[in-house]
């Protein structure tokens, strides 16, 4: 999949688990930059 995020910054909240650590994952491996927040 080519999302085009290079040079992107993406925040995922509730990323410890489930669809945010998917997406966290995902956006990281499109090229942006990551932020993540999460309880756990």
């Amino acid at each position: 999949m080519n999302l085009k995020l290079t040079n992107k910054v993406a925040i995922i909240l509730a990323s410890s688990d489930g669809l945010g650590k998917a997406s966290a994952l995902e956006f990281a491996s499109e090229g942006a930059q990551v932020i993540i927040s999460s309880r756990n």
